[in-house]
């Protein structure tokens, strides 16, 4: 049956998204995201950091699936794959690229000064990779649901989860990475005892457009997230998955800028393999200094303490005596 000879509300394809995407929209995410992962894949390779092609890479050939997949519902009013694709690809496709924001930010604690991070560089990026690729396989799941089974509300339901968990993610990534620059600026570390350095590494003016970008990369894929999660309660006859513009706002220009803050500002210039270290007076509470310097006086020798008594004109002793 040809779509000319029926009305257009009853095409398959407008039922399906509640609209005809428009076709120059979809040329022009398409050439963009094709173009974001030609630019990623050179600056993985010309940087090293290999690990841009399993995650920004990654995510722009799923989302110019998407929208190839949008573009082809365009094209044939008939088609009923288009729809499940492309509901696959965009919905899976941001997950890859937010584990940029955890590699990043396990890589620059240690410049900075572990201390005053509440996880070690190591699990930083070990517990929110770990809750990335559980976001990924539920909602990649939940698409797969909705897209071989003839009512999508079961399906539908899985994603849901999968990007409320993946906001959760999100939100304690931001106030866990919140709290380490915070403690970092006040000198106020985690943890304290006498292995505590007493420098911390210096924000350098490339570390301050790398974290500009780390944020502002972090805030779209929020408006994103956030953005489907109303998507999904709304329903799938709701007015936000049938608004088209809602889509192609916060959902795929959300993700051209997140991806393309990581051409314009790659690790491989802005994240320094060492920055320059400032001795600062931690912040401690009285009981944590009284341990520090409890700790301090029995690591010393004898001629230690003598050393620091003349140079103190003071009698070092043990201050629980």
């Amino acid at each position: 049956m040809n779509s000319t000879t029926i009305p257009l509300e009853q095409t398959p394809v407008f039922r399906n998204y509640g609209y005809v995407p428009t076709k120059y929209v979809c040329f022009i995410f398409l050439g963009l995201f094709t173009l974001s992962a030609i630019l990623h894949v050179g600056q993985a390779i010309w940087s090293k950091k290999y690990w841009f092609l399993t995650t920004a890479v990654f995510c722009c050939a799923l989302e110019a699936a998407g929208w190839g997949m949008r573009l082809w519902s365009n094209m044939d009013l008939m088609n009923k794959l288009g729809f499940k694709l492309q509901l696959c690809f965009t919905i899976i496709a941001p997950t890859p690229l937010l584990a940029v924001n955890f590699i990043l930010i396990g890589q620059t604690i240690p410049l900075l000064g572990p201390q005053f991070s509440r996880l070690s560089a190591k699990y930083y990026s070990l517990v929110f990779l770990s809750c990335d690729i559980i976001a990924l396989v539920v909602q990649a799941a939940g698409g797969a649901m909705a897209a071989t089974a003839d009512d999508p509300t079961l399906g539908g339901h899985v994603m849901l989860g999968g990007i409320v968990f993946q906001t959760f993610a999100i939100t304690m990534f931001c106030l866990i990475t919140f709290e380490f620059f915070y403690r970092h600026y006040t000198a106020r570390p985690v943890r304290s005892g006498p292995n505590v350095p007493l420098t911390n590494g210096v924000v350098t003016n490339q570390l301050k457009v790398l974290f500009a970008g780390l944020a502002f990369n972090t805030v779209c894929l929020y408006v994103r997230a956030m953005y489907r999660l109303l998507e999904l309660v709304d329903g799938w006859n709701g007015v936000i998955i049938q608004t088209e513009w809602y889509f192609n706002v916060f959902d795929g220009a959300m993700i051209i800028l997140a991806t393309y803050t990581w051409n314009l500002i790659h690790p491989m210039f802005w994240l320094p393999e060492t920055v320059p270290s400032k001795h600062v007076p931690l912040k401690l509470s009285g009981m944590e200094m009284d341990s520090v310097a409890r700790a301090s006086v029995d690591s010393t020798t004898p001629l230690d303490q003598s050393v620091m008594s003349q140079k103190n004109n003071t009698q070092v002793r043990d201050p629980w005596v």
